[in-house]
């Protein structure tokens, strides 16, 4: 995956419903093993660790759950349902929701998959 920053934020086992501390990792803003909690804002620079524009309105980032198998009950999520969307406005980390499609992702060519401007 290359360097990419952190956004801690709970995940919910989709098994047993238990909630747990998510690690979920992100390739967008200064991409500097960086830890993110929702409500932080982007830190950004002037070096090729961008990954990125800043000041954008909106904008969803794909976003792996690296700690994805469930404390309470065992069971690992699969491919499909370890992807999430992380919602960003202004810089803002706001959000993460499971993630709808992956198609919103191949639509920005300079984003190599890892963002999508809205």
């Amino acid at each position: 995956m290359g360097t990419f920053n952190t956004l801690h934020a709970p995940a919910q086992c989709p098994a047993c419903q238990f909630t747990y501390p998510g690690e979920y990792q992100f390739k967008f803003g200064l991409t500097w093993l960086l830890d993110y909690h929702l409500g932080d804002k982007l830190q950004w620079d002037d070096s090729k660790a961008n990954i990125g524009k800043p000041h954008l309105a909106r904008v969803k980032i794909y976003a792996v759950l690296a700690n994805d198998t469930c404390p309470n009950c065992g069971v690992k999520r699969d491919k499909y349902t370890d992807e999430f969307d992380i919602h960003v406005e202004n810089d803002v980390l706001l959000s993460i929701t499971p993630m709808e499609t992956y198609d919103i992702y191949m639509n920005e060519p300079d984003a190599e998959g890892d963002y999508a401007i809205l």
